[in-house]
């Protein structure tokens, strides 16, 4: 079998110069296959691969030259045909007026025209989740400075993932592609099926339910290990409560929350 070296680059193109650098011939002596095109990821963000292709390198006693009909044989680029194109999905259309300028606080650290943003976000959006679900709506608005994307129909279960994480996932994602331009930060929600806002609702329940608790026995009580976006809900939830008080401990993205009944010194929670 003859030797063969492998190279990686950005692209199946680049990937070639370099074989041809290091090799010192032209691309149409270069004998090679295509062992992966590569992929640029979701919007450059996650999940980017890099192209591979693996040079023959040809033995001592293979003739210099080759027929003019072998040079200029090469792979062809392989066939995409199988890939599913997302279908297309209603972005309701976001008008200008009231409805964004006219709710935004007096001295409002938000971008002075949300609206790109919005949309921007919306395409985003759009286009994710059409390669994991079809017939879904997205629908915008921009309230108490957040863009708030809420998505219904479709495959939601699929779009939401075990435990909320797709759903978290794509809200990063979409966050960091509406503020990858922005001079100053502005929050993104993404709800599928209102499931976020049923979360929050049972969040705030048991949030009251174990502060009535730790102010019973006087003692600390732990509500398990929460992300940042459940953690917020309940430091809002209880923030006002004068006989509580709460905090994060741990160190990974899903740290523990503890209620602390504020007139006992006892911090072991239960």
């Amino acid at each position: 079998m003859a030797p063969s070296l492998e190279f990686e680059a950005k692209n199946v193109e680049k990937a070639i110069n370099a074989a041809c650098t290091k090799l010192k011939k032209s691309k149409d002596d270069l004998k090679y296959e295509i062992i992966s095109y590569g992929s640029t990821g979701i919007f450059g963000l996650v999940g980017i691969k890099k192209a591979k292709i693996r040079v023959t390198i040809p033995e001592k006693k293979e003739k210099a030259e080759q027929p003019a009909k072998a040079r200029k044989k090469k792979s062809e680029p392989m066939a995409i045909d199988n890939i599913r194109q997302p279908k297309e999905m209603v972005v309701e259309e976001i008008k200008p007026g009231s409805d964004i300028r006219g709710d935004l606080p007096k001295g409002s650290d938000a971008p002075e025209d949300p609206m790109e943003a919005m949309k921007e976000g919306a395409g985003a959006l759009k286009e994710i989740i059409g390669y994991i679900s079809q017939d879904a709506e997205i629908n915008v608005c921009y309230e108490n400075e957040v863009i708030d994307y809420q998505v219904s129909g479709g495959e939601s279960s699929r779009l939401i993932g075990k435990r909320g994480q797709t759903l978290e996932a794509i809200q990063y994602i979409v966050e960091k592609i509406v503020n990858q331009k922005l001079e100053k930060r502005i929050r993104v929600r993404v709800d599928i099926e209102e499931y976020l806002k049923n979360k929050e609702i049972k969040l705030v329940g048991m949030a009251e339910k174990l502060a009535g608790k730790a102010k019973t026995t006087g003692k600390p009580v732990s509500m398990g290990q929460l992300n940042a976006h459940d953690r917020r809900i309940v430091h809002i939830a209880l923030k006002n409560d004068t006989d509580v008080r709460t905090q994060s401990r741990g160190q990974s993205f899903y740290r523990k929350l503890i209620i602390f009944p504020k007139d006992k010194k006892n911090d072991t929670p239960q």
